[in-house]
């Protein structure tokens, strides 16, 4: 006796069942969107922005012996393309310029005043400087986000949000936004978060380097992936 073969109605019947099963299991298990995958990229994303929107901060403790209004500093091994802000021990910011080969600083008869050198704080120039006795007490150097170098990110983010993403790496079936906030009213944010589904946020308070006066100031880095 011979088998009967399948017949062309229940091939198909077999197959819309196999694709049936197969969108309700996605539909059930979810691989993009399950809260493991959305932590990491999450994490991923939030390591792609601090790498991608961070500088070099070297700072100085300067101690002054006597009083002065200007002094000029000299520090070895800052690169000429860096520029310098600096700010007193209470955080007053104090006027700061290149002069020469050393950097003019209105001291104001402070004692001690902390300087920052970064490419991306922006300095003028000032000749009007004398020498001055001064010792430098401390020296570090870190790396930092740049309030400049976020602003950019934003711009290409509202810009052209695909290539963006293709250039920090992130799979093209997850979306982000990101923010970061000083103040309730003084914070940069880009993309809006879509109002249903899973959704991933993670924050880091890191330090950052302001684009209107060069001074690092703490803030909060939020990304949220879905």
């Amino acid at each position: 006796m011979h088998k009967r073969g399948m017949s062309g109605l229940e091939f198909i019947l077999a197959f819309v069942l196999f694709v049936g099963f197969t969108v309700a299991a996605l539909w059930i298990f979810n691989p993009v969107g399950s809260p493991k995958t959305l932590e990491y990229s999450g994490e991923y994303t939030l390591k792609k922005i601090i790498s991608n929107t961070s500088v070099g901060l070297e700072s100085y403790s300067i101690a002054i012996p006597v009083d002065a209004d200007k002094i000029l500093i000299y520090v070895s091994g800052i690169n000429s393309n860096k520029g310098v802000s600096a700010v007193d021990y209470s955080g007053q910011i104090l006027s700061s310029a290149k002069s020469g080969g050393g950097y003019c600083i209105g001291v104001n008869n402070k004692k001690f005043v902390n300087l920052y050198f970064s490419e991306d704080i922006i300095s003028g120039s000032d000749s009007s400087c004398n020498s001055g006795e001064y010792e430098v007490a401390s020296s570090l150097n870190e790396s930092v986000i740049s309030e400049k170098r976020i602003s950019s990110l934003k711009a290409s983010y509202e810009s052209n949000y695909l290539e963006l993403k293709n250039q920090l790496g992130i799979p093209n079936e997850v979306d982000f936004s990101f923010s970061l906030e000083f103040s309730t009213n003084d914070k940069i944010s880009a993309g809006n978060v879509k109002s249903f589904g899973e959704i991933f946020s993670k924050t880091e308070r890191k330090e950052v380097l302001r684009e209107s006066n060069g001074i690092p100031q703490f803030g909060q880095l939020t990304v949220k992936v879905w």
